[in-house]
């Protein structure tokens, strides 16, 4: 529903229910940062440009079930994605269970610091093969970040990219 150009959700559980406003975000562009010693990185500017004023800086990260990198998800976002997962699961199902408890170990809530910062677990640190530089990917509704040398890698020349673009998405569309 949107209402007064905020889109709003409702979650209900039992007789409880949650109604969360946000505009609408989309998060843009790569943007290199380096992770110190603790396993901080620098949220880069262009990324907090994005998001609303009153945003409260809370973030949901988690490692990708496909590729070595991770997901950072507003809240909002977080409990979209959430939901639209547990819809498709059947807890009477043993492997939907074991699905379930795999897909959110690890789950994290971070904040950004008064500096602007956000602390990676070391397990994600690990699991994404981040070591010092990293490239955060504005991948419009989440963000992506990935170890440097690994972006590098999953890059597509632009013929790659030429050659998805009319396999996904025909030759019809203006202006891709």
């Amino acid at each position: 529903m949107v209402a007064n150009g905020e889109k709003c959700f409702t979650f209900a559980l039992g007789s409880f229910t949650k109604t969360i406003k946000c505009k609408m975000i989309r998060f843009t562009g790569d943007h290199p940062a380096k992770v110190d010693a603790r396993g901080r990185i620098f949220f880069p500017s262009g990324l907090v440009k994005d998001l609303p004023n009153d945003y409260p800086g809370t973030f949901f990260i988690k490692t990708d079930v496909h590729d070595k990198y991770l997901n950072v998800y507003t809240e909002p976002e977080w409990e979209i994605q959430a939901e639209i997962v547990e819809k498709r699961m059947n807890l009477n199902n043993p492997r939907h269970r074991q699905f379930l408890r795999s897909y959110y170990k690890g789950v994290t809530k971070v904040s950004l610091d008064g500096n602007g910062r956000i602390l990676l677990p070391k397990s994600f640190l690990e699991y994404a093969e981040i070591e010092k530089e990293v490239m955060i990917l504005g991948r419009s509704r989440m963000i992506e970040i990935w170890s440097k040398e690994n972006f590098e890698k999953a890059d597509l020349s632009q013929e790659e990219l030429q050659d998805m673009a009319l396999e996904f998405l025909g030759d019809d569309i203006p202006y891709i």
